[in-house]
């Protein structure tokens, strides 16, 4: 191959001194041959360099007679003038040129990229060299993958022009996807991922792969990605598990990472204060699974540990944290916080996982002042950072210093949480400083700062009273009324021209209005308000109002939309619960008729009555009322029932037609609790042995359920199975796990889960202690022969109970198969961590191994029989 290198510039190629052409044109006679001015080719271009014609004639060139490649020397050009007979010559120095260009390699260039690093190129001259030449290039496009032609072109007035057509390729490129990373919203059940992407080209996708399970064998879920000036985001809610995901685009595919989507859960318990409990979910959770409605009556959640002691709860705005209140304090107390299966949903419907853990209260943290909240111009709350105890009156002072000699009423909330002060007395240009001194929490620790201090002022009236805009009915028993700005202390007594005024509720969105249920009311009624009933936020009261409403009575006969029967998780007992669809008033007692079926016998006349008195409102529900069964059938009973005309009627007095077999259900009976009260101990436990329990219950259990060994927990111990071997059903035997219980004493054991055999499951958990030793078994160290040649001492990791015999231990010489006899007065004694093995008489071998016999009963101090390998070998002393 030509050797590359810088060429030379136009200027010194070109530096020829004029005298080496001759300028004129000579005739030789005696050869009539004339000879014209020299020249040089340039470019390497002959046609250039010779002249066209002489004297008006054509010349006719021997271009052979010029070798383009001999460069530096004038060579003679030769010819002929057409139709003259005169021959012609010509001077000619050929200068060097580029002859071709000549690329390294095959171009490839990839779709969409632009074309670039090819306009400097190898170009060959006539010296036999290459140089590095800049070029033009024309037709290359990366717009389409395939095979394709573009130029070269290298352009020189001096060394001339020349042309390559070259082939090219535009192949497909790559997605390249980096940076990538991902994040869990538990709370959602969302996997978000984000990434950098590169090269993705119109029509290309790239796509959120997850492997369920982690299982990539799996049908996997597939969500495609947002990608946006070169960012990837991408969001796709998920199954709770432990999976995996990769991004994938084409065949490009990211390494694959782990996530977890948590199932819903209890993620921590802790005491905040000595009254009050945290309970914090993953997600939100369903209010009405863990409160009752309408009540802040903890429900959905047991907290066990405590004697005689109530608990009230409250939902955190985001329905994360359950606040726990108890209705005195629990400091010092180790609490049982049980959540049972199946019992609290998520807001989505989803059942949170069931929970149980000891929580120790202890309040050591003393208590501060969080802050202040106007409730009216006149009144503010002054809330602590927990409930407090003791509240002495505090000391009032005005920021100026001096005195307030004016009554401030104090009121300590219920709670404890915070107290109120009553403003209204004060100046009102006057801010109020108040000191508390020496409060303390339920726990007694005194308030730091003590003394602690806040200020407070009484606000101005705004001169504006609030007003009544809107008062309508909704129903006959039903009213609406609405003020001109967020009023309080609208009381029952209030209201004008209604009787038996309950049930005012603020409207949850637009907090100016309220709704309020009534005796009913046909016709237009006058109705109002009393005048100074109630103030808004400033102190300023309302004008009396009253107004002429129309309330039309509900001509449409109630009816009713459900019957269910379900047990009830507190008290196990079964309710039949009715459910209309508006308010009712029961008119008498209901006698439902219709078929039963008990043991294999049907009854085509079977009567149920329901008695006015022994229906009880749900949730002070006018349009839901509940029974129990026991009140009303027996056990194991099939019912098709009907409901009579007339026993209930809407506010109007509008009664019900009758209904015809819209109330089926089955009685399994009332079977209250599998765990009778704790007086009875209705779970008996006994221990066995090391590692065997028995658990009686008060009852006859489900087997299924009574088998489930998580369904019991020792402290200390693993439950490794759960064994009926009770023909009553009555006594479950929990094997533990061997090695596992470390220490001897008394532990906690919790029993849950359970059912009885009717299908009834435990209306709380079991708390009992236990005693138990440990059953770790004793293991083999060493076996050592003695200075005496014929004793061997087998040493344990613990002391040994002495009751080895004869027969517990032999010892084999090399490979034979017969022990070695030992001494027939003291074969075998046991000392402390040690069995002391005489042989019969001296050995004269080191090639010994002590090997358990089969009636092997050796056992540590607790009776846990020794663990021994099938041999150990006999080292020396």
């Amino acid at each position: 191959m030509a050797k590359k290198k810088q060429f030379v510039t136009a200027a010194a190629a070109f530096a020829v001194a004029a005298s080496a052409v001759a300028p004129a044109i000579t005739a030789d006679a005696a050869s009539s041959t004339v000879r014209l001015s020299s020249d040089y080719v340039r470019g390497g271009n002959l046609d250039a360099a010779l002249d066209k014609e002489y004297k008006g004639s054509e010349i006719y060139w021997y271009k052979s007679s010029i070798d383009l490649n001999k460069l530096g020397v004038f060579q003679t050009a030769k010819g002929f003038v057409k139709g003259k007979g005169i021959k012609v010559e010509k001077k000619l120095r050929v200068l060097n040129y580029a002859q071709e260009i000549k690329p390294e390699s095959e171009f490839v260039f990839e779709q969409g990229v632009p074309v670039s690093g090819i306009r400097v190129q190898p170009v060959l001259f006539a010296d036999g060299n290459e140089y590095a030449k800049p070029v033009s290039v024309a037709g290359f496009n990366t717009d389409k993958v395939g095979e394709f032609e573009g130029t070269l072109t290298y352009a020189n007035r001096a060394y001339g022009v020349v042309t390559k057509t070259v082939k090219y390729k535009v192949v497909a490129t790559e997605v390249e996807i980096s940076n990538v990373s991902s994040s869990v919203d538990q709370a959602a059940e969302v996997l978000s991922v984000t990434a950098d992407v590169k090269n993705l080209k119109d029509g290309e996708k790239v796509e959120l792969v997850v492997y369920p399970g982690k299982d990539m064998s799996a049908t996997p879920i597939k969500e495609e990605a947002m990608v946006k000036d070169g960012k990837l985001t991408v969001s796709k809610k998920l199954p709770a598990g432990m999976h995996s995901f990769q991004l994938v685009s084409g065949d490009v595919k990211t390494e694959v990472m782990n996530f977890t989507i948590e199932a819903p859960m209890v993620k921590e318990v802790k005491a905040i204060n000595a009254k009050q409990l945290e309970v914090t979910f993953n997600k939100a959770v369903d209010a009405s699974t863990l409160i009752t409605d309408g009540t802040s009556v903890l429900k959905g959640l047991s907290i066990a540990g405590a004697t005689g002691i109530t608990y009230t709860a409250s939902l955190s705005e985001d329905k994360k944290v359950l606040k726990v209140t108890a209705n005195t304090s629990i400091d010092g107390k180790e609490l049982i916080v049980n959540l049972a299966k199946e019992t609290v949903k998520t807001v989505d419907g989803k059942f949170v996982e069931s929970f149980l853990d000891r929580v120790v209260v202890k309040d050591t943290v003393a208590p501060s002042i969080l802050g202040t909240e106007a409730t009216t111009a006149q009144k503010v709350k002054v809330k602590f950072s927990e409930p407090m105890s003791s509240i002495p009156t505090p000391n009032f002072k005005y920021s100026d210093g001096t005195d307030v000699n004016v009554n401030i009423d104090v009121t300590q909330d219920a709670s404890g949480e915070f107290v109120t002060l009553d403003l209204s007395n004060t100046d009102s240009k006057k801010s109020v400083v108040v000191e508390f001194i020496g409060a303390k929490d339920i726990a007694g620790n005194i308030i730091s700062p003590n003394p602690s201090k806040v200020t407070v002022q009484k606000g101005d009236l705004d001169g504006i009273a609030p007003k009544v805009t809107m008062l309508d009915s909704l129903a006959p028993n039903k009213s609406v009324i609405q003020f001109s700005e967020v009023v309080y202390g609208l009381e029952a007594t209030d209201f004008v021209g209604f009787t038996n005024v309950t049930d005012i509720k603020q409207d949850e969105t637009d907090k100016t209005k309220y709704v309020f249920t009534h005796d009913a009311l046909t016709g237009l009624k006058s109705v109002g308000l009393s005048a100074s009933t109630v103030k808004d936020f400033s102190g300023e009261t309302n004008a009396a109002f009253s107004k002429i409403v129309d309330y039309k009575a509900d001509t449409i006969a109630p009816v009713l939309s459900s019957a269910k029967v379900a047990r009830d998780s507190k008290d196990g007992v079964e309710y039949l619960t009715l459910s209309f669809n508006k308010d009712v008033k029961l008119l008498k007692d209901i006698v439902l008729t219709g078929t039963s079926r008990k043991d294999g016998v049907t009854d085509d006349k079977a009567s149920i009555t329901l008695p006015v008195a022994k229906l009880s409102s749900v949730d002070n529900s006018k349009s839901t009322y509940r029974i129990a069964l026991t009140n009303i059938t027996t056990a194991n009973t099939e019912y098709k029932l009907s409901l009579p005309a007339d026993v209930v009627s809407n506010v109007s007095d509008v009664k019900n037609a009758a209904q015809a077999n819209v109330i089926s259900f089955t009685s399994l009976g009332d079977v209250k609790t599998v765990v009778q009260s704790v007086a009875t101990n209705g779970v008996v436990v006994d221990k066995t042995n090391n590692s065997t329990v028995t658990v009686e219950f008060a009852e006859a259990f489900d087997v299924a359920s009574a088998e489930v060994a998580s369904n019991y927990t020792i402290d200390g111990a693993v439950v490794k199975q759960a064994i009926n071997k009770d023909p009553n059903k009555k006594i479950i035997t929990l094997v533990l796990e061997e090695n596992k219980t470390t220490f001897s004493g008394e532990r906690n054991i919790t029993v849950n889960g359970v059912k009885t055999a009717s299908g009834v499951a435990m209306e709380k958990p079991f708390f009992g202690k236990l005693t138990l030793n440990e059953n770790v078994a004793p293991k083999v160290v060493s076996a050592v022969l003695q200075q005496d040649l014929q004793t061997v001492v087998v040493t344990f990791d613990e002391a040994l109970a002495p009751n080895a015999t004869a027969t517990d231990f032999e010892i084999y010489k090399g490979a034979e198969t017969t022990a070695l006899a030992e001494d027939a007065t003291t074969p075998e004694v046991v000392e402390g961590k040690t069995v002391k093995i005489k042989l019969a008489a001296k050995t004269d071998s080191l090639d010994l191994k002590v090997k358990a016999s089969k009636t092997l009963d050796l056992t540590d101090t607790l009776k846990n029989l020794v663990v021994f390998p099938e041999y150990i070998k006999v080292t020396a002393n």
